[in-house]
């Protein structure tokens, strides 16, 4: 029955002493290695069909499969009868034999060629995308600091206001997305964005272009959070969003203050806090209903995009307090999106 088992496994068997000669060789291994009598390959030694380069490795796994029973699924470089090489991967057991204290071992091979060709050109492929995203980010952060700079000439060119006002505004979320672009090109993952590394980036950014001569203190509480770049880039543009309103309006007529910027995950859902010390919001405006754009464009990009919902507190502070729930993959993003 034995016998029976292995002739008719699709997988070669050997069987071979202590000192590594043959003993048995199944049908299979004969067509493996190219033999076509089985007389041809038992009385040889193991080694014979190991390749030089693969010969110490299999003599150090040998002597380690005597010790523990067992070695799994190692691969070699084999030689068939003509000399041709083949990559084969191979798993020993050293068992008793027929007569009493004799243990053999029992080599199971397989040719693991096309597995091992198809594996390294999907590795080739692999990396040869991930080029090419990075190559991609690299160009969409270049693009869009090529707009940014176009927007910083027309508001050069201008004395209005209100119109460098916009214009500013608009440089910012160019930049915001610029900054995870950046990032992903920099990065050895494309599905995700780690926001800790962004929202530092970004405070500083816009700590630069909004306050001035002001002495305003920034405390960043960001945990170990990763978003997909769906849920990464609206995030980042309502921080931007957030952050910028509080620098531009939280500290009019006063000289110093303090913003703050809290993330954390729990239970797979995402917790955002802006607050200020500033003058806070007047008690007139009504942010859920408010058609400020600044706020209209928070209200969509955290309910609609983000599938959450946000809050403000009124004390001595102003406060901003956003909840979604995390995607774990850009998969998911068909589920929580509608596609």
């Amino acid at each position: 029955m034995f016998e029976d088992l292995v002739h008719i496994s699709p997988d070669a068997v050997i069987i071979a002493d202590l000192s590594g000669t043959i003993m048995d060789a199944s049908r299979q291994t004969l067509h493996l290695c190219g033999y076509k009598e089985k007389n041809e390959l038992t009385g040889k030694s193991f080694f014979d069909i190991i390749a030089p380069e693969s010969k110490a490795k299999a003599i150090i796994y040998l002597n380690k499969t005597l010790k523990e029973g067992i070695t799994n699924k190692l691969e070699y470089t084999l030689l068939k009868k003509n000399g041709e090489s083949f990559i084969g991967e191979i798993s020993i057991v050293a068992v008793n034999g027929t007569n009493e204290n004799e243990t053999v071992f029992v080599a199971i091979l397989r040719d693991v060629t096309d597995h091992k060709s198809a594996q390294d050109q999907l590795k080739k492929s692999i990396k040869e995308k991930e080029s090419l995203l990075q190559e991609i980010h690299h160009r969409v952060k270049n693009n869009l600091q090529v707009i940014s700079s176009i927007l910083d000439m027309s508001r050069m060119r201008t004395n209005d206001s209100q119109a460098n006002s916009l214009i500013k505004d608009a440089q910012s979320k160019i930049q915001t997305m610029a900054f995870i672009h950046s990032q992903l090109y920099r990065s050895e993952r494309f599905d995700q964005i780690r926001m800790q590394d962004h929202i530092n980036e970004l405070v500083q950014y816009l700590r630069s272009v909004y306050t001035d001569q002001k002495n305003i203190t920034c405390h960043l509480d960001i945990s170990d959070v990763n978003l997909p770049l769906t849920q990464a880039i609206p995030c980042a543009l309502v921080l931007n969003e957030l952050i910028s309103n509080a620098f531009k309006h939280a500290f009019k007529h006063r000289k110093h203050g303090t913003v703050e910027v809290t993330m954390n995950i729990f239970a797979e859902q995402v917790f955002l806090t802006v607050r200020d010390d500033g003058i806070g919001v007047s008690d007139g405006v009504n942010i859920y209903q408010t058609q400020s754009l600044g706020m209209k464009l928070v209200r969509n990009l955290v309910q609609k995009q983000l599938k959450g919902k946000f809050k403000m507190i009124r004390k001595k502070y102003t406060e901003f307090n956003i909840e979604f729930p995390a995607l774990s993959q850009e998969g998911n993003d068909d589920k929580h999106h509608g596609g």
